[in-house]
Formats: structure tokens, sequence, C-alpha cells
């Protein structure tokens, strides 16, 4: 009776896992069928090679994510975001052809940087008792979320397609994988799926369920809360089970 308990509890897990990921990707392969014309315009024509031309590339995009959140992609041009950015629009153009490029480059410093944050928290974790160990993990994920979410929801929004462009993104997915492989392998102990299943369940649920949040309830991201919530999702999933207060919480309050 244990064991089919058991059974039928990670059954129920990875269909509501199953059921985050379906939302996700539908909303997204909706977007790629109207988008999907556009991705070519969306490659930078180079890329800095020296400090100051970076420094340049750099104030460009930070011109370009202010204008972006605060006025809306449509609205904005790039003659503005030159302007706020103190450089020639020919500077722009050397390395932006057009808006997208620059919603590309910042999607990609988006993710490269909550990667980092990411790998430094699990990094940090190792040698945290679990479940405290997640929470910490998911708590710095969903700060550094909340800190860009009106970036996140103009990048949902204007640059639907996920798989762009990620071959410029290899060592530092790769610096993530181990960290978090070894984040996972220090907690072996703890969770009951195999370290090669959550390394890949972990980032995708987490990626669902932060996307969906940024679009539908963007107040929500970086709340306690929503990590709350995400911690015992992650949990159901890696261990098979919830939290013995959290459990009790919700038969006494049913579902939300």
């Amino acid at each position: 009776m244990c064991l089919s308990k058991k059974f039928n509890g990670q059954i129920a897990n990875a269909r509501f896992s199953l059921s985050c990921l379906s939302v996700y990707e539908n909303s997204r392969g909706l977007n790629e069928r109207c988008f999907t014309p556009m991705k070519s315009v969306r490659v930078p024509r180079k890329r800095p090679q020296q400090r100051r031309s970076q420094a340049t590339v750099d104030v460009i995009l930070d011109a370009a994510v202010r204008l972006f959140c605060e006025s809306g992609f449509a609205s904005t041009s790039t003659n503005a975001i030159a302007e706020l950015a103190g450089v020639s629009i020919g500077s722009l153009y050397q390395y932006f052809p057009n808006k997208l490029a620059l919603l590309e480059a910042l999607r990609e410093r988006h993710i490269k940087g909550l990667w980092e944050a990411i790998g430094r928290a699990c990094d940090e974790a190792c040698t945290l008792p679990w479940p405290a160990a997640l929470r910490h993990v998911i708590s710095h994920c969903s700060a550094y979320n909340g800190r860009h979410v009106r970036l996140m929801t103009t990048l949902h929004q204007e640059l639907p397609v996920h798989a762009q462009r990620m071959d410029r993104m290899v060592l530092a997915q790769s610096t993530l994988q181990q960290q978090l492989r070894k984040f996972l392998e220090a907690h072996q102990g703890s969770i009951t799926v195999s370290v090669d299943q959550a390394l890949f369940m972990m980032p995708a649920l987490g990626r669902g369920i932060f996307t969906s949040a940024a679009v539908e309830q963007p107040e929500a991201v970086g709340d306690e809360k929503l990590v709350d919530d995400i911690v015992c999702v992650m949990l159901g999933y890696l261990c098979g089970k919830l939290p013995a207060a959290r459990a009790q919480r919700v038969q006494s309050i049913g579902p939300r």
C-alpha cells in the first residue's frame, strides 16, 4: 500500500509538471508560428572585441531595456535608444541592425545573468541542509527574475522562440549544468529521482513557472509566496511528497 501511494503520488506530480510545461510550450509555439519569419533579422552585425566597444554595446543595451520597459517595444525607436545611450545612430547600427537584434542581445544578457545567479546559489547551497538548500536556489532565481520582470514580459511577447542563438551561450549553459549537478549530487540522499532526470526537470519547471508568472502575474515574481509554491512543486517532483507543514496547510485550506 505504501509503495502504491508513493507511485500514485509520483504519477500525479509528473502529470502536474507536464501540464506546466505544456502550457508554457504551447504559448510559445503559438507565438513561434506568428513570428518565425522575423528570426533572420535578430542576428547582431558584429560582436564587440575590445573593452571600449563592449562598453559602447553595454550602454546601448542599458538604454534599450529602459525604453522597452518604460515606453514599450513598438513605441521605441532606434533613434531614441541611441540618444539615451549618448551614441550616434551609426554606432548603434554598427552592432545592431534593428530593434529585434537589440532585444535578442538583451535576452542573451538576461539569461546569462540568471544562470550566473543560479550557479552561485547552487555552489552556496551544497553545504546547506535539505530542503533549505533548495529554497536557497529558488529564492536567488526568483530575486533575479523579480528585478527583471518587465524585461521578461517584453521578451516573451516579442521574442517568443526560445531556442534562437543558443550557440553563443554553450559555455555558460555548460557551467550552470555542472554547478546544478554538483548541487544535486550533494543532496542525492534526499531526492528520489535520478540526478540526470532532475537536471532536466528543475530548469524546465522553473522556466515554465517564472515565464508564466511574468506574463500573467508579474507582481508575484520575486514574492516569497511564489518561492514557497515553486519549492513545493520541486519537492513534490524531487522527493515525491510535500513537506509535512505544507501538506497540513494544504489539507486545512483546500485547493487555491
